[in-house]
């Protein structure tokens, strides 16, 4: 019975029991920001938080150190996971780090980007999918962060078009193309795959997936079938686990609050 809910029915609660269950390499732990995430790796660069996100950076530039993640796509199995936390803050590391960094959110249906950096848009992605195609440049339709240096490109509102035949037009393309063209890292927010298909179309453009799973609260099996549904997908890129709010996993190592000390 101990082993049932351990790899089946329960949340995740260590790396290893999320690697043997989800069949894939966890490439860091997350652990909770104590204050404002969107300002932590600007005020707090030397808290836990932020250097668990280093630990994600860290992690996909080794594992693309062949040249691919250059568009990661950030998705997690259901709302609340913390997977725009996660993107976000991994794009301001990057910026910091001196790479030309986009962070795109591309979740139509319940946009939280522009509110999380306290932003109000006045740009935004359908703008760059509706504009003419000789117009290449995405300057105008992003907003720039003078703290980090990272340029963001805000969701809009998509009327009564469906999100995922927006995601998957040769004009959503376009514009991934665009980024690409403009910057070293494009860091796409996307809708949880377990509630909506359009993080399998989003994968489609995408060099790598993170997959952000809340420790302790995500149950086993939906994890597994989403992971199933990236998998089967025509154009499947290399995914990797995030497991987020993983606090009590660093008891003893000498972390203590939103500061650390290292011995």
């Amino acid at each position: 019975a101990g082993l049932l809910r351990h790899y089946y029915i329960g949340g995740f609660t260590s790396a290893m029991q999320l690697e043997t269950v989800g069949g894939h390499q966890v490439i860091a732990n997350v652990v909770d920001c104590e204050g404002d995430p969107a300002a932590a790796t600007v005020k707090a660069p030397n808290s836990a938080f932020v250097e668990s996100i280093r630990r994600v950076r860290i992690g996909i530039e080794s594992a693309s150190a062949g040249g691919e993640g250059r568009m990661i796509l950030v998705t997690s199995t259901e709302p609340e996971e913390g997977k725009t936390t996660v993107a976000a803050s991994l794009a301001q590391s990057f910026a910091q780090s001196g790479r030309r960094t986009l962070l795109l959110d591309a979740d139509l249906r319940r946009p939280s980007i522009a509110a999380y950096f306290g932003v109000k848009q006045s740009a935004d992605l359908i703008d760059a999918i509706m504009a003419k195609p000789s117009d290449s440049n995405l300057s105008k339709f992003v907003w720039h962060d003078p703290a980090t240096g990272l340029d963001v490109l805000f969701a809009g509102e998509r009327g009564d078009i469906a999100s995922d035949l927006i995601l998957g037009s040769e004009r959503f393309r376009s514009v991934a193309e665009r980024a690409l063209q403009n910057y070293e890292i494009v860091i796409v927010d996307s809708p949880p795959v377990g509630q909506v298909v359009d993080a399998l179309v989003l994968q489609r453009s995408a060099d790598a997936i993170l997959y952000v799973v809340r420790n302790g609260a995500t149950g086993q099996r939906e994890v597994a079938a989403g992971v199933k549904q990236m998998e089967r997908q025509t154009v499947a890129p290399p995914l990797y686990f995030v497991l987020n709010r993983a606090n009590n996993m660093l008891t003893g190592y000498g972390y203590s609050g939103a500061n650390y000390a290292y011995y």
